[in-house]
């Protein structure tokens, strides 16, 4: 079973995760209610009923927008939410709701707030209007903080798309405005080309500059000015930011370029770029490039040339990455029918266990010798992924009717 627990971050650090092979994820269900005696008070009721409820104590309203398959919105579940002082804050200042945004009245609301990654936080007064709005994990002081700017007219998003919709922003406000739609997983295109027109060639390796590219450099796009002087002056950059950074931010770029081929399926225009990045690229960035000729093996479903490319891929970069080691696993059972390849896919298996004996990586593992016919050692490692899942609280309904084809075997 695949494993994916990305910490959402803004916008353009989704190609993570579409860089990350997807798969079947764990599902987590929240009950609408106090997570702990100290902790934050999520009130039950629908939706107009919480801002009912907000009008009449005078409050304004947090949503915690999730998902049930959302790791990071789980993490903040346990972490943060039952906090003494996250609590105090947030049932003095709020009526506070959760609400799962792809069930019920959440899809019509997650339509409503252009609400696209998670969790996501959303801030409105009782009348429904957003004021402000995050999407990210947080530690307890950075959440606390969150919410004293949300009721802040000066610091709420709400001023600010204000501003931008009436032209009536400054340079100042407009670069903040681009770092506070990005933080909540929206586009910035447009924000960024009126932004960018405004400084110049010279000015563009300054912090604030520096801040926007490094949060947003995939939605410039590798023909722009910006992006263009980036590469030409890496040089410059590498002396005042971290080397490592800088070229990551670069390859970034490229990267999304190529999976945009690939969604587009223009493969000529792929191999063109690829061979071009690969010529510009250090040996330490041919990783990111293994890794892109996997997603394009993956979305034409070649799956021989997946092989030897994840074969390669793991040998030259990942032997001791469990959670690599246990995807690619994953794909070979889920894809692949040659024994020698499914033979090698359990040694990965075999060694992600060995790494991090995890609920995922059992789960594979033990998927992996069923489907090679080992009964015994599958039923035995499937009880113990039962048996992990169980205590880390996940749904284990997968591995149980793994185990029931198991203890079927002839």
């Amino acid at each position: 079973m695949k494993n994916i627990f990305a910490i959402l971050l803004p916008a353009r650090h989704l190609l993570f995760i579409l860089l990350t092979a997807g798969g079947l994820t764990p599902a987590f269900t929240f009950a609408q209610t106090q997570e702990s005696e100290k902790g934050i008070y999520f009130e039950r009721g629908t939706f107009s009923e919480i801002l009912a409820k907000a009008k009449k104590e005078n409050k304004m309203v947090m949503v915690d927008a999730y998902t049930t398959w959302c790791g990071p919105c789980k993490w903040m579940v346990k972490n943060i939410f039952p906090n003494d002082t996250v609590g105090e804050f947030y049932n003095k200042n709020f009526v506070n709701a959760k609400i799962d945004m792809e069930k019920g009245e959440g899809i019509d609301l997650a339509k409503k707030y252009n609400v696209s990654c998670y969790p996501t936080y959303l801030f409105m007064d009782a009348d429904g209007q957003l004021l402000h709005r995050v999407s990210s994990t947080m530690q307890i002081k950075q959440f606390i903080e969150l919410g004293t700017n949300a009721m802040n007219p000066a610091k709420q998003f709400a001023m600010y798309q204000k501003k931008y919709n009436s032209g009536t922003i400054s340079t100042d406000e407009l670069a903040e405005y681009i770092l506070m739609r990005g933080r909540s997983c929206m586009s910035v295109k447009d924000e960024m080309e009126k932004y960018f027109a405004t400084q110049k060639e010279t000015d563009l390796t300054n912090q604030r500059n520096w801040d926007i590219l490094t949060n947003h450099i995939t939605d410039l796009g590798q023909d722009s000015r910006e992006f263009n002087y980036l590469t030409s002056h890496r040089d410059d950059y590498a002396k005042i930011y971290r080397p490592s950074l800088v070229d990551t931010m670069i390859m970034s770029a490229y990267n999304f370029a190529l999976y945009n081929h690939i969604k587009d399926k223009n493969y000529d225009a792929y191999n063109k770029l690829r061979s071009e990045v690969a010529k510009k690229t250090s040996p330490a960035q041919q990783e990111s490039l293994a890794n892109m000729d996997m997603i394009l093996y993956k979305s034409k479903k070649e799956w021989s040339n997946y092989a030897r490319a994840a074969s390669a891929y793991i040998e030259n970069y990942k032997k001791e990455d469990f959670n690599t080691l246990n995807n690619i696993a994953w794909d070979f059972y889920e894809n692949i029918e040659d024994k020698t390849l499914l033979v090698k896919a359990e040694g990965w298996a075999k060694r992600a266990v060995e790494l991090k004996s995890d609920y995922y990586n059992l789960d594979t593992y033990a998927s992996l010798l069923f489907k090679l016919g080992k009964k015994t050692d599958a039923k035995a490692t499937a009880e113990k992924a039962i048996e992990s899942g169980k205590k880390a609280g996940e749904d284990i309904t997968v591995t149980q009717e793994l185990l029931d084809k198991i203890n079927a075997m002839k």
